[in-house]
């Protein structure tokens, strides 16, 4: 089941940057009952300017007044045009992007109930082998891990390495395409099995097989 949410890029005159205030996002035990990702009230994200002289800082509000709750055990997809605000809005429900607003007596303006796995629209790697980036230091299970290369379509791309998946990636992934580092970070996500799995449009960067 799929619940398809749209962002709405919003016209604003305001430019201007702070640092985003701190506890805005809490991670919780696990509660079945419960969304697991929520906003219970009206937040705005954005960003903040440097203030130019004769001017305060001030907000810019990509993405306003955002209050949802994302079920658990749900494909939840945010669609909109380009610039509309979708990482922005990514980036503040992890706690990683500017709101503007605060907590109301100690409550988080974001609430995250289990653990969360994110892969971002560009691929992080590390300096160490295809398997190591993908274990990210959780004990090896060969059975879970067959099951996420083959699920992350990573089969081929290991057996063209000349190491296999004991291959080491050079800095930056310099060594491997676009398409393999992205497949990579999509396969971290998939062995963490974490609760909750964030993307960022990662599939954009996947060359077909």
């Amino acid at each position: 089941t799929s619940t398809w949410a749209a962002a709405e890029k919003k016209e604003t005159t305001t430019t201007t940057t702070t640092e985003p205030i701190s506890g805005e996002v809490a991670a919780t035990s696990d509660d079945s009952a419960a969304a697991a990702i929520s906003v219970p009230r009206p937040v705005s994200f954005g960003y903040w300017t440097a203030a130019v002289e004769g001017s305060e800082p001030a907000f810019a509000p990509l993405v306003p007044d955002v209050q949802l709750e994302i079920p658990r055990g749900k494909l939840t997809m945010v669609t909109g045009a380009t610039a509309s605000g979708k990482s922005t809005l990514v980036a503040g429900l992890i706690g990683e992007g500017d709101v503007d607003a605060e907590s109301v007596d100690g409550e988080p303006l974001v609430t995250i109930r289990g653990d969360l796995a994110y892969v971002p629209q560009d691929a992080w790697i590390m300096n160490a082998t295809v398997r190591g980036n993908i274990l990210m230091g959780q004990e090896f299970d060969e059975e879970r891990y067959v099951d996420t290369l083959l699920a992350c379509e990573l089969t081929a791309d290991v057996e063209q390495l000349a190491g296999g998946d004991a291959t080491e990636i050079g800095e930056r992934g310099i060594n491997v395409s676009g398409g393999q580092k992205q497949r990579i970070a999509l396969a971290r996500a998939a062995y963490s099995s974490r609760d909750i799995i964030v993307m960022d449009d990662p599939l954009s960067a996947v060359d077909p097989h």
